[in-house]
């Protein structure tokens, strides 16, 4: 084994093995590689909350711009009172249904 390279895993990090020894008797050792973020990643993710931001300010201007009020609410969250009960129902049963339980049943 050499400074450069971990046998059992082969990752490096500047030269150097990045891999812990065991700490447990019988367990294998686990290779932890270091987190850089480059120019591009960085890039990207301001790039994705520019965009997200620029997305909230269009639908914001376009509703009015004011923040909204007491009718606002009331459309947005009960659908102006106009949904039958069935697709209310069907909501809450699938928004209650997530992929633990999915997992559960398997």
């Amino acid at each position: 084994e050499t400074l450069l390279e971990h046998t059992s895993c082969g990752h490096t990090a500047g030269g150097i093995a990045a891999c812990s020894t065991p700490s447990t008797p019988g367990r294998q050792d686990t290779c932890v590689m270091p987190v850089t973020l480059e120019a591009i990643d960085i890039t990207l993710i301001a790039l994705y909350f520019v965009g997200m931001a620029a997305v909230g300010i269009i639908f914001w201007a376009r509703g009015g711009g004011d923040g909204g009020g007491q009718d606002e609410a009331e459309s947005f969250f009960l659908a102006g009172r106009s949904m039958r009960w069935p697709a209310v129902g069907l909501s809450l049963f699938v928004s209650n249904v997530g992929s633990e339980h999915l997992l559960g049943l398997a």
